[in-house]
């Protein structure tokens, strides 16, 4: 679900916008609204609302995965786009420009947490391959020259590796860890300035920029995969 509420602001809706069948959408006064993405009850509404978990605002980025893969190859391109590059979480898979294959590996996603004076996060542009118009922003970091792995950003708590976990009524007991959990926002859908949420100009709770896929609740996460095949020797 997160894949679908993330990748692109498909939450937005305007007057030529077709609604399927038991769809539902909040409308807004410029004749904009926002599908509701996510049900809740009046009683979890209220609850999320009071939730003190905290909320973060920065960039989510995301990185494949294969579980399969045997060995390090610091030359193989497949080994450095797993163990190496990432992207924004946002970035549409065709300007990736990579192997069709890459769109089966599992997606890890993660945010940046800290700050190194030794690190520095570089940037260049996915050129058009594999009949993709490329263009996407592939990211790394780097220490003196020499690219690190994302798992040593990991392992350096410059990174923080974490999952979505969809508020139900089972579970609303994760309204109050704290230490576990926090907010999201997604800050293309909904502003967040001063403790209130805005749609353009008009406030929201948090519980509607919740529904609209505004905010996400995030669990932090151990990255307990074996990256060690992953790491330089």
């Amino acid at each position: 679900m997160f894949e679908r509420l993330f990748g692109k602001k498909d939450s937005k809706m305007d007057s030529t916008t077709t609604l399927k069948k038991g769809e539902k959408f909040v409308a807004f006064e410029d004749n904009t609204g926002y599908k509701i993405l996510r049900q809740l009850s009046p009683e979890l509404q209220d609850l999320l609302d009071k939730s003190p978990l905290k909320l973060m605002q920065t960039q989510l980025f995301m990185h494949y995965w294969d579980s399969k893969m045997k060995e390090e190859n610091i030359n193989d391109p497949t080994w450095q786009n797993q163990a190496i590059y990432f992207w924004k979480a946002e970035e549409p898979f065709e300007k990736k420009s990579l192997p069709p294959f890459f769109e089966e590996y599992e997606k890890k996603f993660f945010v940046i947490i800290k700050e190194s004076p030794y690190i520095k996060f570089m940037s260049a542009k996915a050129i058009p391959w594999f009949g993709m118009p490329g263009m996407g922003d592939k990211i790394w970091g780097n220490r003196g020259g020499k690219d690190i792995t994302i798992k040593e950003l990991a392992n350096e708590n410059i990174i923080e590796f974490i999952n979505f976990v969809d508020l139900v009524e089972n579970n609303i007991s994760i309204l109050s860890q704290s230490g576990e959990y926090y907010f999201l926002v997604d800050d293309r859908i909904v502003r967040f300035d001063k403790g209130d949420f805005f749609i353009k100009d008009k406030r929201i709770p948090l519980s509607l920029a919740y529904k609209i896929g505004g905010v996400h609740i995030v669990k932090k996460v151990e990255n307990k995969e074996d990256h060690s095949r992953f790491m330089p020797k």
